[in-house]
C-alpha cells in the first residue's frame, strides 16, 4: 500500500478481487455455550468493512451478517488495521456454514 500512497496511484477496490483463506478456528466455553471465534486478517489493510469479511467467511449475505451483529449472536471482539476477531456460537456456526 505504501508503493500506491507514494506514487500517489488509486487502487479501485471494487474491482479488486480477493478470497478468504481459513487457517483455523478456536473453540472457547463461555457461560452462554460453546463459541468459536474468528479471526480474518487483512495484511494489505485493504477497505473491506468487517460486516464483509465476516459474510466472507460464513458464506452469508452482508446484511445477514449486520442482522446478526445488531442481535448479538454474532460479536465482534477486536477490530484492529490488521484483522478483525468475532464470535458466534458454536450452534449458530453449524447451522451457516
Amino acid at each position: 500500500m505504501q508503493l500506491f500512497r507514494t506514487n500517489k496511484a488509486d487502487i479501485d477496490f471494487d474491482r479488486l478481487h480477493y478470497g478468504v483463506i481459513k487457517l483455523h478456528e478456536t473453540k472457547e466455553n463461555s457461560g452462554f455455550g460453546e463459541q468459536i471465534i474468528i479471526t480474518v486478517k487483512n495484511l494489505y489493510q485493504m477497505k473491506i468493512r468487517s460486516e464483509k469479511q465476516i459474510a466472507m467467511v460464513l458464506g452469508l449475505s452482508r446484511n445477514q451478517v449486520k442482522s446478526l451483529l445488531e442481535k448479538g449472536e454474532i460479536e465482534l471482539v477486536m477490530e484492529l488495521p490488521l484483522s478483525i476477531s468475532f464470535s458466534i456460537s458454536h450452534c449458530l456456526f453449524s447451522m451457516v456454514t
